[in-house]
Order: structure tokens, then sequence, then C-alpha cells
């Protein structure tokens, strides 16, 4: 008698999701909507024109028309990392695309997805902008918002959009994140710092107080003291999902805290983004789910 792996579900998940996209990839609505259950929801934040919550299998639908009523023509997918656990998934999608108002002007937009599943469909999806001001730019048309898109560099689309589900789920790379967060929790700083590379890149976007890129181990110790420097005397981070693949990692975690200067604790949730190579981190981005939410909880 056969027992069935644990990791079973992961990777039955991971080829549904490709499978997912691939539809999405197409433009097939009614493809793309038997992945889903019936009671989904996608999540879409920011004050663009896509904004907001859509709910059923004809939310999802209308999240696709929506797309394809404000596409100019071009639009042009890669997803260059996907990380499959149990229930959970989370990909990085980068897209190349440009809207009808100005067809000739294209735009590179990035994002992190975290998707749940239930009963084997996805049931639930979040839409993470990596750059939640030119991702809105974008959804309004008439806006003056100066970005820095006009200068961006347009990505090469060349190679499989589609992403890979062979290195969606690891152990051992699982295992190391855990470690990490473990001797976060322990105060164990030169713990953390073996496991990460030299060179380690620490990325916060957007605007605020703690925004920017803190490179080495040092420019993480700057990140931390900035962090600890707003903090009042509440301060509590827990994780609330996780998924590893081989060479990336995805961490939806919550700060649960209170600032200097406002007693009141308010709850904070973020992508952390780990990037992998010979078995260390080289790389974290820092992706707030709600970037406006964040930014004003963050800046003194």
């Amino acid at each position: 008698m056969s027992t069935k792996s644990s990791v079973e579900p992961s990777a039955t998940h991971a080829v549904f999701l490709r499978d997912f996209y691939a539809a999405f990839l197409k433009g097939d609505a009614d493809a793309a909507v038997k992945f889903v259950t019936p009671d989904f929801i996608m999540h879409v934040p920011g004050r663009g024109l896509n904004a907001g919550e859509y709910w059923g299998r004809d939310g999802l639908n209308k999240f696709m028309g929506n797309i394809l009523a404000y596409n100019g023509g071009r639009f042009s997918m890669k997803i260059p990392a996907m990380s499959v656990e149990d229930q959970t998934a989370f990909t990085r999608e980068i897209v190349v695309l440009n809207r009808k108002q100005d067809p000739a002007r294209l735009w590179t937009l990035r994002f992190i997805m975290h998707y749940e599943f239930k009963n084997g469909r996805i049931s639930e999806a979040w839409t993470i902008p990596e750059d939640q001001y030119l991702y809105d730019t974008y959804w309004n048309p008439a806006s003056s918002e100066k970005t820095s898109d006009s200068t961006q560099q347009i990505e090469s689309m060349a190679g499989p959009s589609l992403p890979n589900v062979a290195g969606a789920t690891s152990s051992d790379t699982k295992a190391l994140i855990k470690t990490f967060y473990n001797r976060f929790w322990d105060g164990d700083m030169p713990g953390m710092k073996q496991l990460v590379a030299d060179d380690i890149v620490f990325y916060v976007p957007g605007r605020s107080h703690l925004a920017g890129e803190y490179r080495t181990w040092k420019g993480y110790l700057a990140f931390r003291d900035k962090l600890i420097k707003l903090a009042g005397d509440k301060y509590k981070l827990e994780i609330a999902s996780i998924a590893a693949g081989e060479t990336d990692a995805f961490v939806k975690e919550y700060v649960r805290m209170n600032r200097k200067w406002d007693p009141t604790v308010q709850t904070i949730f973020v992508i952390l983004h780990f990037e992998l190579r010979g078995g260390k981190i080289i790389r974290i981005n820092d992706i707030p789910v709600d970037t406006y939410s964040y930014e004003a909880f963050f800046t003194p």
C-alpha cells in the first residue's frame, strides 16, 4: 500500500497554477475562471481604475476584461519565480504593456502575487505591485504624477513566460528561511548574518521613511536601526504564510506595533521575497501589501 508524499499537494498546485497562467495569458476568461472557486476573491490595491475587490468567477472575468479593454495592444508577461507550499503559493510577475491612451509608451510593471487554494482551486488572490505609484499612474490616464517610468529600462521578455514547476518547492530553502526567522526572534544577529551573502541587498520600495536599497549586512542593520527608532514599547512580528522554492522564497508577515508618538497598536502586512544562490540569501525585497497605509504608518 502506497503512502502519499507530503509534497504532493504543493506539486499539484504548482502545475495547476502554471495552467491557470497559460489560460490568463491567452486572455481566455472562460478557461481561467474554471481554476477558481465560486467564492473566489481577487484583491487589487491602490487608487487606480482597476483597484478594488473582485468576487466570484464573474469577478475574475471582470478583472480580466478591464485589462483587455484598457490595454493598447501590447502585453507580455514573465513569471521568473514561483514558490508553492501546501495551500499557499506566491509568484513574481514582470509585465510589459501599453494602454489605449498612449499606445507608443511601454510600461514595465512588477508584481508579487499571493494565492490561497481551497478544494483544489484558487480561493483567494492578492495582486501586490512592487511600485504602487507606477501601477496607479498606469491606471490613471489623466494623472500628472511624476514617475521614473519615462526613463525606465523596458525589460526584454525573451524566454519562457510560464513559471518553472520543477523548482517551485524546496524543503531545504524553507528550513533556511525558518532558521533566519528563528534567529531574528532570538535576537541572534551574528547567526542571521551567517545565512546571507556578503553583498546582500535589502530593498523597500516607495517613499516612506524606511524606503531605499540597503546594501551588505551593514545596510540591513541600518534599516533595522531606522525601524527601532520608530517603534514604541510594543512590537511583535509573525509569519502569516510561507512558501519556498529552490531559488526564491516568499513570506507573508505581519508586524503588530505602536510608534513612539502613538500608543495605538496597528497591524501592517508585507511580503518578503527572498532570493537565494548557493545556499545564501542574496536579496530581500520587502513589499508592502498596502503601500499607502504602510507609508503612513512608517513615516514620522
